[in-house]
């Protein structure tokens, strides 16, 4: 039997991403996120809602747009594999450490919904020159046409 460690997570920003250069090709960004479970307890008979909070860290390109473009509160889904670091602190009285954190391979965010947190992007053409190559567009408003469509489309 082959092993198979993979983990697909949607929830909340707990908080502002940290990025961290650490070569000059090598950028990290970390994050973590809320999610909420939410299920019937059949002794109370009500809806219990449980919070569970994962971290997350991403490499490379991803790692720059996670940094560009989430915030506190935006929604996110995260496609992974989970990792373990240990280690041992330096104190007479350390003992074994270890924390599981979520290496992503993909992410997705979910629409901008605030008006306020509108930004854009520049999207760099290739084969032309570098005058014209660059040209900017409200991401807000492609979310927002994106999201229209799919809700025509369930309707």
């Amino acid at each position: 039997m082959n092993d198979l460690n993979t983990i697909l997570i949607e929830g909340k920003l707990t908080h502002d991403p940290t990025i961290t250069m650490i070569t000059a090709d090598a950028v990290v960004c970390r994050f973590s996120i809320a999610v909420n479970r939410r299920y019937m307890d059949r002794k109370k008979s009500e809806y219990v809602e449980n919070v569970s909070y994962f971290i997350v860290e991403t490499w490379g390109k991803v790692a720059e747009n996670c940094a560009k473009w989430l915030t506190k509160g935006r929604g996110v889904r995260v496609v992974g594999h989970l990792k373990q670091h240990r280690w041992t602190e330096n104190r007479p009285e350390s003992y074994p450490r270890e924390r599981v954190y979520i290496l992503s391979e993909h992410i997705e965010f979910s629409p901008i919904k605030n008006k306020s947190e509108e930004k854009t992007i520049e999207i760099i053409k290739p084969d032309t020159d570098e005058k014209n190559n660059i040209e900017t567009v409200e991401a807000q408003n492609i979310l927002d046409k994106t999201v229209e469509e799919i809700n025509k489309v369930e309707e």
